[in-house]
């Protein structure tokens, strides 16, 4: 009796400390990841971009139709009108993201539109004798744009992450159109006489090239 009591209570505690194992291993185990963020870890997005532009022009080298004798020639220069006239842009944006990091190719079409003037003025030698011709320009300019970006989103969880980017980009030119208009003052007569010159339209894409750049910026995505 005493032999059958001893394997039973050995049996009984082989089972507790099984038991027991079991247990701890169960506690060390990882829980299972959850498969939403298995997918959000890792994505590709297709979307289309579009958007409202505004130009600032800055010549690299300037050129006057006349070189002056009694003055500088710097006061001839164009007057550029700066952030004046909305241009557009439509394109589309590729987007490979894993955990935070993206990197997008983001081809585009653009236009930017900017203006200026100038005035040319003939004086006479008698007071008032005086002839003025007014040019007012606006530019288009329509290019392909192919930027190449990298972003980090700083705070991947939450309804607002906020982001930093930075890449570059090449524009080959499509097209380059400018419209001219010319407005005449004679003040002979002692009043000044204003008349409609004309306009014009003229094709000058050979007067820009191809450039490329970097670019970056900061923003933030909204869920």
């Amino acid at each position: 009796m005493i032999r059958r009591d001893s394997s039973f209570a050995n049996r009984f505690l082989g089972v507790i400390i099984l038991m027991l194992l079991s247990g701890a291993l169960m506690a060390q185990r990882k829980p299972a990841k959850n498969p939403l963020e298995s997918f959000l870890d890792t994505q590709f997005w297709l979307g289309i971009k579009l958007g409202m532009n505004y130009t600032q022009a800055s010549p690299e080298t300037r050129y006057t139709g006349f070189s002056p004798i009694d003055y500088n020639a710097d006061s001839l220069q164009k007057s550029y009108n700066d952030f004046a006239l909305p241009g557009a842009h439509v394109g589309l944006e590729m987007n490979f993201y894993h955990r935070g990091f993206s990197v997008s190719f983001q081809p585009a079409y653009k236009r930017s539109r900017f203006e200026y003037n100038s005035v040319l003025e003939w004086r006479g030698e008698t007071s008032g004798n005086r002839f003025e011709t007014r040019y007012d320009v606006e530019q288009r300019l329509d290019v392909l744009e192919l930027p190449l970006m990298f972003k980090y989103d700083i705070i991947r969880k939450g309804k607002i992450r906020p982001f930093v980017m930075v890449g570059g980009f090449h524009t080959r030119i499509l097209s380059a159109q400018k419209e001219v208009k010319i407005t005449q003052v004679d003040y002979a007569s002692g009043n000044p006489l204003t008349s409609d010159g004309g306009s014009t339209s003229l094709g000058v894409k050979d007067s820009f090239k191809p450039f490329s750049g970097i670019s970056g910026g900061v923003g933030v995505n909204l869920d």
